[in-house]
């Protein structure tokens, strides 16, 4: 799960918010295997499935806004979207 956050991180967002992710993620899966809770190989095959799944179902942002309006008694939300 930890892989799969950063790599949803990083196919959103890109690389600049990814590296932290990773770094926790890689964190996590050290501590897994070292409180022998999991073997190395369940650990990197949990890793390759959640990063995988990420980079197949996540698509990157891409400028999409919603912004709430109140003016003048009017009250709603503005929705854009960068192409």
């Amino acid at each position: 799960m930890a892989f799969q956050g950063a790599a949803f991180i990083h196919k959103r967002y890109g690389w600049k918010y990814a590296i932290p992710a990773y770094l926790g993620s890689t964190y996590v899966a050290w501590s897994r295997v070292e409180s022998d809770n999991h073997f190395t190989v369940d650990v990197v095959a949990g890793a390759v499935i959640g990063v995988a799944s990420s980079f197949i179902f996540t698509r990157p942002y891409k400028g999409f806004v919603i912004t709430p309006v109140a003016d003048s008694g009017f009250y709603g939300i503005a929705l854009s979207k960068q192409w």
